[in-house]
């Protein structure tokens, strides 16, 4: 599995190269999600952070939604209650 995931890599660092950009191995991460997994593939990268925010969606190293899900209607409810 992991082989697949550093060949799309390589192959999208190949195609951006063309367009002048390159990805930086260094900050590239791994975040694994499912718990199942991790435990057979304990050399994997994990998180170091418990969550972060990419674009505007919280991301949490529990691969749950309900954080960001929670944040979304707060901001909606504040909204909803201006006069």
């Amino acid at each position: 599995m992991l082989s697949v995931v550093i060949l799309a890599l390589e192959i999208m660092n190949h195609e951006a190269i063309s367009l002048g950009i390159q990805v930086n191995w260094l900050k590239t991460k791994i975040q694994i999600t499912n718990s199942s997994f991790s435990a057979r593939c304990p050399w994997l990268v994990t998180m170091s952070k418990s969550s972060f925010t990419y674009l505007g969606v919280d991301i949490h190293n529990t691969g749950s939604t309900k954080h960001d899900i929670r944040k979304r209607i707060a901001i909606a409810r504040t909204c909803m209650s201006l006069p």
